[in-house]
């Protein structure tokens, strides 16, 4: 549908549809594990919370960053960097290989909370998902954004990890909603309103 600056209908070709406020439409979410490996490291071993922890490999291994935690990423360690880089950088933190089955079991988890409210999900990666939330909203009585919330909520409760999520018309468009800071509301994006 198109519109014009003033907000009225314009020159639309009579093959689209018109967008009533009671038709569906469609509703993504994208949700990603803040931190993800860091994270689930620091969960399996409560010691490590609010430490710098790199994950990737040894400190004096060859190798680059996974991911790292937010102690260490506030002091400049990036994924992707060299971890003789991320010890110049941060010569206190603590660098693990990983697990990859904890993280494989965390990510069924997680799985099993987005399964609660859709049953069209698509898993990018252990942490990182699409949830098709069009039409749940008379299954839930709940907006997207409420739904996010509850997610949220659920995934601190149950592992202790923080997700961002928006919420869009398609894959492409989700805004992202950190967890930690301040809240904001999230989009909703309908097909051909911008």
């Amino acid at each position: 549908m198109h519109f014009g600056s003033s907000g009225q209908q314009g020159d639309a070709s009579s093959s689209q549809l018109s967008l009533l406020p009671d038709e569906p439409f469609c509703e993504i979410m994208h949700i990603d594990a803040d931190a993800f490996f860091a994270s689930v490291e620091q969960g399996f071993a409560p010691p490590l919370r609010n430490k710098p922890v790199v994950v990737g490999g040894t400190e004096n291994q060859r190798g680059v960053v996974h991911t790292a935690s937010y102690d260490a990423r506030k002091r400049g360690v990036r994924t992707g960097m060299p971890l003789k880089q991320a010890k110049k950088l941060v010569p206190g933190a603590i660098f693990l290989k990983g697990n990859f089955e904890h993280y494989q079991a965390v990510s069924h988890v997680l799985q099993d909370i987005y399964y609660q409210f859709t049953p069209t999900i698509e898993m990018t990666s252990l942490d990182d998902a699409y949830l098709d939330l069009t039409g749940t909203h008379n299954v839930h009585k709940k907006t997207g954004v409420e739904i996010a919330s509850i997610i949220q909520g659920q995934i601190v409760k149950s592992l202790n990890l923080t997700v961002s999520c928006g919420i869009g018309s398609n894959k492409l468009s989700p805004a992202s909603h950190p967890a930690g800071g301040n809240r904001m509301e999230l989009p909703m994006c309908h097909p051909g309103w911008s």
